[in-house]
């Protein structure tokens, strides 16, 4: 890969080093203030630069992105789609947002872009030639709305002529600004990428995430570079159908698995039996992860993968973490033909299910059963919480009972279901609800149990089908009366109060010597209080306790806890844990704390180092002597690097 002149880099680098890594949206991808970009490479490009799926010996396709505008977008609102410096053409931005194409032979290239709307309508392709007036610009591509064009899976794909490689932005958002195509952001030019680029779009036109009408973009055939050594989270979501599972990466440039800025971490969802994290096998030079290094540029090369066994305890979404060098073209594919995303859209469901009496006389008697359920999973990351889609509640009934009555708008009489639709994410108004179903159980022996059983279904704003959860409750005929008096936990029929918890390290990267600072919150998604919770946190060895708040919290060494003698229904507390890295700490690292409670669940967060940065040799530790030299010697510099000429390299 080519080096970037010095002035990019370091203005790259500084934008990377205040906006900080692991900073996620939906609406734009690559994140803004992300190392990593895209770039699309042109079918001659040789396959060790590290586009497999564009080169013509090899995937010989084009690049996939795949946008989803669900079907609670409102039919009249618009949906803007906007490119930025689509045209592959030096000069290099040098202010963000930024796009380093690589023209290679000296002649730029073609690009060609094409969206296929959810009702099949296809618009393009759309050609952006060289010196065409849209590079450093954002472009609309289209402004449309669902009443048009459909809710659902919206495609994007897109190539490169020949041998270049384009390096470009999406942005997806109801821009406020630009009217239905063609209208006020139409055309190439300053004042349309002034309207595109002032980022005053939302993907949420109800103005309360986590509720189901939000935007998402999936990543399916995409290659990336990073302008600095660094780490990005991506996620993809498994489904524990299929086993094992194969998860990809192409042309990491590890040779050997000796580079220590070189790796791939993967993090399976809470339940999962193979633990956490799982460490991933990186690529050599234009090969596959699991395959042996292809100097010789064979094409089309065998996957292999990290390879897993899994299971329905395994299915939900993961988490990946490729850390990468700068300046080298990758590909973090995950599952074959599946997207990864920056930011997922992620619920979390409970289910839980009681009987207002647990014995009835041997003649039989009427019982009604309460099923609740919640959507627990907090907006915002590190835990991306969002609604459960297509809600679904199956009651079978137990057998010989009959059906008297239900609420919550139930069909059926055994069995009987309820269509809840959408539970948003919470704290917004209808992550939990409950219904009942009221039924006269048949005469019976003494002692014979009548087991009900209950089963919800639901999926995720992508489309993904989560397993179903179950819960049941049990009447004993002419046994002794133990009437519950708390609701049930997660998927099962025990009636215990299960509050939960989630942490978030700020900033997911550091440096020995930094301040890193860890958030815990512990909630309550029942309906009665919950009592004596525990917190534990044994922090890491590289890591110094500061201090932590609140006052009831205590630390010795680096074990803390935190006693809640009372957490009231949907209550939640917030433990912080103020940290430094320790001098000593060896880079480069990846610090992993998992904070557990005392009803047996945990919650993880990380720390990635970044041990160099490309070209200039130097260290993060110079952040402040940077932002002086660009505010100082700007145009110093440029004037400098101009004068010495400098040559890009293959």
């Amino acid at each position: 890969m080519r080096s970037h002149l010095l002035l990019k880099l370091v203005v790259v680098l500084a934008v990377f080093v205040l906006l900080g890594v692991g900073t996620t949206y939906a609406i734009e991808i690559p994140a803004p203030g992300a190392a990593a970009f895209i770039q699309t490479s042109g079918p001659n490009t040789p396959l060790n630069v590290g586009d497999f799926y564009t080169q013509a010996g090899s995937g010989n396709t084009n690049h996939l992105v795949e946008i989803y505008v669900p079907c609670a977008w409102p039919n009249a609102s618009p949906v803007t789609f906007a490119l930025f410096d689509p045209e592959s053409q030096d000069p290099d931005p040098v202010v963000a947002p930024f796009a380093n194409d690589e023209v290679r032979g000296g002649v730029p290239d073609n690009t060609t872009f094409t969206l296929t709307t959810a009702n099949g309508t296809v618009i393009g392709p759309t050609v952006f030639a060289p010196a065409g007036g849209s590079n450093g610009l954002w472009v609309e591509l289209v402004t449309t709305t669902p009443g048009a064009a459909g809710c659902g899976t919206y495609t994007l794909t897109t190539t490169t002529g020949d041998n270049d490689d384009n390096a470009w932005l999406l942005r997806v958002v109801n821009d406020p600004d630009c009217t239905i195509t063609p209208g006020t952001c139409t055309g190439i030019g300053a004042p349309q990428s002034a309207l595109l680029g002032d980022a005053n779009g939302t993907n949420d036109v109800d103005g309360a995430d986590g509720t189901g009408d939000e935007l998402l973009i999936g990543l399916s055939r995409i290659t990336y570079q990073h302008a600095a050594t660094s780490c990005q989270d991506m996620y993809f979501f498994v489904d524990g159908l299929t086993s094992p599972i194969a998860l990809n990466n192409f042309d990491m440039d590890d040779f050997g698995g000796g580079n220590g800025n070189i790796s791939i971490t993967y993090f399976p969802p809470a339940g999962s039996v193979l633990g956490t994290p799982l460490v991933g096998v990186e690529s050599g030079g234009s090969s596959w992860n699991g395959s042996p290094d292809n100097p010789g540029n064979i094409p089309n090369p065998p996957r292999a993968g990290d390879q897993y066994a899994v299971t329905a305890a395994d299915a939900g979404w993961w988490r990946a973490r490729p850390c990468i060098t700068a300046n080298n073209q990758y590909i973090f594919e995950g599952l074959q033909n599946q997207p990864a995303f920056f930011q997922p859209s992620i619920p979390l469901m409970t289910l839980g299910k009681v009987v207002d009496r647990a014995t009835v006389p041997t003649t039989g008697g009427q019982v009604t059963y309460t099923i609740t359920y919640a959507n627990t999973n907090p907006l915002g990351a590190p835990t991306w919480g969002g609604p459960a889609m297509n809600v679904t509640i199956t009651d079978a009934l137990p057998p010989g009972a009959t059906f008297v009555s239900c609420t919550g708008g139930c069909v059926g009489a055994g069995p009987v279901t309820w269509n809840i639709g959408t539970v948003p994410a919470p704290p917004n108004a209808g992550s939990n609800g409950a219904v009942t179903v009221t039924v006269n159980l048949p005469a019976q022996p003494a002692g014979t149990v009548f087991t009900n059983s209950v089963q919800m279904d639901y999926s995720d704003l992508a489309g993904n089908a989560f397993p179903p959860l179950s819960a049941s409750a049990n009447t004993t005929i002419g046994g002794t009366a133990v009437v519950p008096t708390v609701p049930p936990s997660v998927g099962g029929g025990i009636a215990i109060a299960d509050p939960f918890l989630t942490k978030i390290a700020n900033p997911p990267f550091a440096l020995p010597g930094e301040l890193v600072t860890w958030t815990i919150t512990v909630t309550n998604p029942s309906s009665v209080p919950a009592t004596n919770v525990v917190v534990t946190d044994n922090m890491p060895p590289e890591v110094e306790i500061l201090s932590v708040d609140p006052a009831s919290a205590s630390f010795s060494g680096q074990n803390v806890s935190l006693t809640i003698p009372t957490l009231n229904p949907g209550a939640s507390v917030t433990l912080t844990i103020r940290t430094r890295v320790r001098a000593n700490a060896s880079v480069p690292f990846i610090i992993t704390n998992v904070a557990s409670l005392n009803n047996g669940k945990s919650a993880s967060a990380t720390v990635s180092s970044v041990r160099r940065l490309p070209s200039t040799g130097e260290t993060p530790y110079w952040r402040d002597p940077l932002l002086t030299l660009l505010a100082a010697g700007f145009g110093l510099a440029l004037l400098r690097l101009r004068k010495r000429g400098l040559v890009r390299g293959a």
